[in-house]
Order: C-alpha cells, then structure tokens, then sequence
C-alpha cells in the first residue's frame, strides 16, 4: 500500500514543491515514488533494470514501477533515486522559488520552469541563472502528478527514450 498523502496537489507548481519538499524530508522514501506519474515511473525502473544488466521484463519493470510496490529490488532502486534526486534537486531544499512559472504543453499538463543559480565555471563570472524544467500532468483521481523532469516525456520501451512535446521543440531558423 502507498504511504498516506496530504491531499492532492491542486496546481502543478504545488505538485513539484510538495514533491521536492519529501525528497528532501521524506520519513517514508516510498513518498517520493507516489506523486510521480506511471510512465515516468516505468522509465526509471527500465532503466534501473537495464543498469543492473537484466534483460528487458516488461513484468518485472511494472512491479518496481507500481505506487505501492512490494518487489524485492524497489528499496535499492528508490534509494539510488533519492540519493541522486537529493544532489541534483538540492536548490529546492528551501522550497521552489517563487519565480517559477508554468504554461500549458498539453491537454491537462503543464510545463513549470524553475529558476535556480548554477555556477558559471568561469571565474570571473560567478553564478549564472539557470533553470530546471518539470512536466505535470492532472490526473483526475490524485490531481497534479509529476510526469517527467526534465522538458521531454519519458516513453517506455526497451531501452526508454523521451519524446519532446512539439511546440517545446527548438525552432531553427
């Protein structure tokens, strides 16, 4: 059974920050896999499995993937997950800053851009603005759910790949 929730996030941007809140104060790690959507889910369990050298199992890869999973590999996956969502999310340790901004990609997703400093790596420079980027899309049992993290959906397969949402796709002259 998933760990209990505190309600449905009622817009995307509350969906990321609920969800960067439990990675990063979760008791329960199971509470980082539950607001993530089962496509994005199935890609990281895909490629966990791929990562372990096993061969493509589509049964395999829905029972890691499931909310309430009970397989024996799902704690080993969650925490390379965590550990790793940890590190790379930690500029939302404090919380999403309040500059984010969210458009609709979709019927019923969103993408929400978060600002962050990163960093330049030239000396002079000092820290650049940069940004992270998240899709939501509205489920209407657990309302907003986070669909992918980056700009383009995850889309199961062996091995899993991403497809970018047309209009979001660089223009060249």
């Amino acid at each position: 059974m998933p760990p209990p929730t505190d309600g449905e996030p009622s817009s995307s941007l509350q969906a990321i920050a609920l969800w960067a809140e439990k990675v990063h104060g979760a008791r329960d790690i199971r509470e980082l896999w539950v607001p993530l959507d089962t496509d994005l889910r199935t890609t990281i369990a895909q490629s966990f499995l791929l990562g372990m050298n096993q061969p493509p199992d589509d049964d395999r890869a829905a029972a890691l993937a499931a909310r309430d999973s009970a397989d024996p590999w799902f704690a080993d996956m969650l925490q390379v997950c965590a550990r790793h969502w940890r590190r790379f999310y930690a500029f939302l340790a404090a919380g999403v800053p309040t500059a984010s901004r969210s458009q609709p990609v979709g019927a019923d997703m969103e993408l929400t851009v978060v600002p962050t400093l990163a960093h330049s790596g030239a000396p002079d420079r000092g820290p650049s603005a940069t940004s992270q980027a998240f899709i939501t899309r509205l489920s209407p049992d657990r309302g907003w759910l986070i669909a992918a993290l980056s700009h383009k959906l995850p889309v199961p397969g062996w091995p899993p790949t991403e497809w970018t949402v047309p209009h979001l796709r660089k223009r060249r002259p």
